[in-house]
Order: C-alpha cells, then sequence, then structure tokens
C-alpha cells in the first residue's frame, strides 16, 4: 500500500487524479476568476451608461414620465445590440436624430 507510487498518480486524491489535472483545474478556476471579474465591471458600466440614459432622455423629454422614461431604459437594456438583428426599414441611430438644415435661414 505505500510501496512506489504509480507514474503521474498522485497519493490520497484517487485514482483517477493527475498532476496535469489538478494544474488544468487550477487553470479553469483563475480564468473563471478573470471571466466573473470582467462581468462584473461590464455590469457596472453598464448601469452607468443606463443611468446617464435615464438623465438625457428625462432633458431632451421634459414632459415625458419617469415611468417612461424607465420603460424606454428598459427596452434599450433588452434589446439586441446587434446591428443584423435590427428591422430592415429602421433607420440607423444618427439618421433618426438628424435635422437637416432650414433653408429659409440659408436665404436671408
Amino acid at each position: 500500500m505505500l510501496g512506489k507510487d504509480q507514474p503521474g498518480r498522485l497519493r490520497c486524491y484517487g485514482a483517477s487524479v493527475t498532476k496535469s489535472s489538478l494544474k488544468r483545474h487550477e487553470e479553469i478556476r483563475q480564468v473563471r476568476g478573470e471571466y466573473d471579474q470582467k462581468v462584473s465591471s461590464l455590469e457596472r458600466q453598464m448601469e452607468g451608461v443606463c443611468g446617464l440614459l435615464t438623465v438625457m432622455l428625462q432633458q431632451m423629454n421634459p414632459g415625458k414620465s419617469e415611468e417612461n422614461v424607465a420603460a424606454l431604459v428598459q427596452a434599450v437594456r433588452n434589446s439586441p445590440s446587434d446591428a443584423s438583428s435590427r428591422p430592415k426599414n429602421t433607420p440607423h441611430s444618427s439618421e433618426a436624430t438628424h435635422f437637416p438644415p432650414n433653408d429659409e435661414g440659408a436665404h436671408q
């Protein structure tokens, strides 16, 4: 029982645990930790962006209720960010807010 070790095996860990499997599990734990930190950071950034969006919508639409503004922000949060998922006839954000120059002012 306490004789020579099996090559590649570790005592007290069971028959299927090797040095390389322990190292691989440690690397996986490290990557998961980094991933969790990144997700937490992105969630904090998203909260900040949503707060900024809420303030901007309230300033641009002073007549809108806070519930309507919150509903708009929630809709933006739930919408897919992939441009290919946008309906075909939906204008880009820059087109939706663009106002052409007033021709009357140019003739004065």
